[in-house]
């Protein structure tokens, strides 16, 4: 109820900025990998010396020992955050923060960690890999702006070793964002980038810097600044503290058709 009220309060008192703000057109259009920090213990390994996991847990039973790339990335593409993920590199690179961990195979490496990033190079390196979903690779191949063929890699003996670390990352591990994080390090690109893309293009530069739709940005990025006028504005005197507003209830909010701002 009380986050009911914040909404309609906030429709009746919030004006949204005409720009959301973000860096210069350099920073707009350089590789991730010229950012971050290089790790020490990275090989860059060619694309083409890199082979999917047979035994990938991600992968259906029957699929386990197939080593059909165009097998593979069929199912892969399946899930539409591919698309997504290929979109992302397409526009920023790839980072070195982000290395594949591998194991040697003959001449080859066996990508035990990152099979997913794996396909997604490959279909930027050559999208005739695609089987299903061809135009919407194709979209993605027209408006890339990176093409990555050197892949950084962490290599181990065996596979054995990258183990336990999977387990930590995919079961324990990494932590996803909520859509409060997602609103405020989208507002934090938007502030770094405004200036050089302007208003009419930031929403579809972003939405192509992370991988998603233009609507989506906008929403989220609308959103926030609702919630930072409230914060601003002591909740228009609602007795509601900040910990007690449920930020994705007021990002789905303004989705309905009967909510307008």
């Amino acid at each position: 109820m009380r986050n009911f009220l914040l909404i309609k309060r906030l429709k009746h008192n919030i004006i949204i900025p005409n720009a959301l703000q973000c860096v210069s057109r350099k920073a707009v259009h350089m590789n991730r990998s010229e950012i971050m920090a290089p790790i020490s213990n990275i090989t860059p390994i060619p694309l083409s010396n890199l082979l999917f996991d047979p035994e990938n847990p991600r992968l259906p039973k029957e699929f386990r020992g197939n080593r059909d790339e165009k097998a593979i990335i069929k199912h892969m593409l399946r899930d539409e955050s591919l698309i997504e993920l290929m979109k992302s590199i397409g526009q920023t690179g790839y980072s070195a923060s982000e290395p594949l961990l591998v194991v040697p195979e003959h001449e080859k490496y066996i990508v035990v960690e990152g099979n997913r990033r794996l396909a997604a190079l490959k279909l930027l390196s050559n999208p005739d890999l695609a089987v299903i979903r061809r135009k919407s690779v194709d979209e993605v191949i027209t408006e890339k702006r990176y093409s990555p063929e050197l892949i950084p890699c962490i290599q181990y003996g065996e596979r054995a070793e990258i183990l336990d670390y999977l387990g930590y990352r995919h079961i324990t591990g990494v932590k996803n964002w909520g859509a409060l994080e997602k609103a405020r390090y989208l507002q934090q690109l938007y502030d770094r980038h405004i200036e050089t893309v302007g208003e009419e293009h930031i929403f579809s530069v972003l939405a192509k810097m992370i991988g998603s739709r233009r609507d989506y940005v906008a929403k989220l990025l609308t959103s926030y600044a609702m919630y930072e006028r409230a914060n601003d504005k002591a909740y228009f005197g609602i007795d509601i503290d900040e910990k007690d507003v449920d930020f994705s209830l007021l990002s789905t909010a303004l989705g309905l058709s009967l909510i307008h701002i």
